[in-house]
């Protein structure tokens, strides 16, 4: 009997640590911090006349002027402001807000490249400035 009993406090002692050591190495916090890694290939160089390049629409976007998409189907003419990434991305490649607002303007003037990510945002591309902003105008990421 001793040995029965035995048996069952030990199964209820190794059922009730393995369950305490799978609490501890879930996570199930939903304010829990994820990385996210993200590859940008250089554009295609080719398209430049004299310093200035054609703007060109993609194909994502057309879809979204003829009502594919509930975007926003044309280019903010202002900047509303800045994600936090932005902030630090301005400060991390040694740019402005001025500069940022004068690629935003040339590509309204017909430079640079501009495209519709289905993510939610366009992507705009002078020079070797290439910033990403939502249909609102928030700036939210700058490269170089």
């Amino acid at each position: 009997m001793k040995s029965s009993n035995f048996s069952c406090v030990f199964i209820a002692a190794a059922t009730v640590a393995l369950g305490l050591g799978l609490a501890a190495c879930s996570n199930d916090d939903s304010d829990a911090q994820a990385t996210i890694t993200q590859t940008v290939t250089p554009a295609d160089q080719s398209n430049q006349d004299d310093g200035k390049e054609t703007v060109t629409v993609s194909s994502g976007a057309d879809a979204n002027a003829e009502g594919g998409n509930h975007a926003a189907t044309d280019l903010p003419t202002e900047i509303t402001g800045y994600s936090g990434e932005a902030e630090h991305d301005l400060t991390e490649e040694r740019l402005t807000k001025e500069d940022v607002t004068q690629v935003l303007q040339r590509a309204h003037n017909g430079e640079g490249k501009v495209e519709w990510d289905d993510d939610g945002y366009w992507e705009v591309e002078v020079g070797d400035i290439e910033i990403d902003i939502d249909k609102n105008g928030l700036v939210l990421d700058v490269d170089r």
